[in-house]
């Protein structure tokens, strides 16, 4: 179920959706032209690679670009509702696009200040990919990867993150035993 509303245009909840890697990919690519400040993605399927994606657009944030040729976003097959089609620069997961892409550019930065994660299957390699974004993020104050088969590796990149990243004051997780 898609929860978004005109009255809350910040905030995006999308819990419970079996979103996967190739669904954050097209998230971010929303993101990038709509920036929100409030994500939630609790228990889906996001991984290793969407983790990665996810770890890039937090990073300094991206810029938007509209393309000639459009690329419909897509969830398990199926249009999202507000289909923007819109590529995002820096190659997030893939995507293309340039100065030389077609049409004017926009700016999509990063805006988040809350990041759920929780229920999700980020693990290790997902775990540091994210931290190297979020190293540098200057706008996320709240992280929640609780349940996401984190090991000792994931809680030092976690430590890490944690002491370069400045703003980021609340964070959760849990540690399961391997």
């Amino acid at each position: 179920m898609l929860l978004w509303s005109p009255l809350f245009p910040e905030e995006m909840s999308l819990p419970n959706n079996m979103l996967s890697d190739d669904s954050a990919q097209s998230l971010v690519r929303v993101l990038s032209v709509n920036p929100i400040k409030m994500l939630d993605l609790t228990n889906n399927k996001i991984g290793c690679e969407g983790a990665k994606i996810i770890g890039k657009y937090v990073k300094a944030g991206l810029v938007a670009t509209r393309v000639s040729s459009t690329i419909p976003l897509k969830h398990n097959g199926k249009p999202f509702a507000s289909d923007t089609r819109y590529l995002a620069q820096g190659n997030v997961g893939g995507g293309g696009g340039g100065a030389g892409a077609g049409g004017p550019s926009q700016t999509g930065k990063c805006r988040l200040r809350r990041l759920i994660l929780a229920l999700n299957l980020v693990g290790k390699e997902g775990c540091e990919n994210l931290c190297q974004g979020l190293e540098t993020n200057k706008t996320l104050t709240h992280l929640d990867m609780s349940t996401n088969e984190l090991d000792v590796a994931s809680c030092k990149a976690i430590a890490r993150m944690l002491q370069a990243n400045t703003t980021l004051r609340y964070y959760l997780y849990v540690v399961q035993p391997k």
